[in-house]
């Protein structure tokens, strides 16, 4: 299995592209960790690196690669058997991502401070009215684009009923 997961930050990707890849026996490849330098979210990678990074995670057989940088989620689009787009409402994400940073633990292996925690909570508030590939018209862009199997997901329901089911690509 080859499947994008995006969708603003809070929306539940990295808790639905964990579940996916463990059922599925799929690497996960956070988007996260290929844009941003290791210690933090404050520094993000030279495009150089990226681009290798990238390269060695689509020469696997099976991933799952989540995010919410549409950029770099184009990338494994074509190769990809399937794209969900977990368009969560903001209330919905802005009431996880208080309750993440308010138990300061690292995200995904990272460390967030009060500074840049704030930053991402203002930053994915704008998800609607911003524009370019993080925000919800290029997700709607990259959605719309791909002419594969796709899922567009609003509610939590809908989201766990996809990790308990397990994607199923056929019909």
């Amino acid at each position: 299995m080859k499947l994008v997961i995006i969708g603003n930050s809070g929306s539940g990707k990295t808790w639905l592209a964990s579940r996916l890849a463990e059922r599925h026996q799929a690497a996960l490849i956070h988007l996260d960790h290929l844009f941003w330098q290791q210690g933090g979210f404050r520094a993000p990678r030279p495009a150089e690196e990226v681009d290798g990074m990238i390269s060695a995670a689509l020469s696997q057989s099976g991933w799952i690669a989540e995010g919410v940088f549409g950029d770099l989620a184009a990338r494994f689009l074509p190769q990809a058997d399937a794209l969900i787009w977990l368009d969560a409402d903001w209330t919905l994400c802005r009431a996880r991502l208080q309750t993440r940073l308010a138990a300061q633990a690292l995200h995904m292996g990272r460390p967030q401070d009060e500074a840049s925690a704030k930053a991402l909570l203002s930053w994915a508030e704008n998800y609607g009215v911003r524009r370019g590939h993080c925000s919800h018209s290029g997700h709607l862009a990259l959605y719309e684009g791909f002419a594969g199997h796709k899922r567009r997901l609003a509610s939590p329901d809908q989201v766990n009923a996809l990790a308990a089911a397990g994607l199923q690509l056929q019909g």
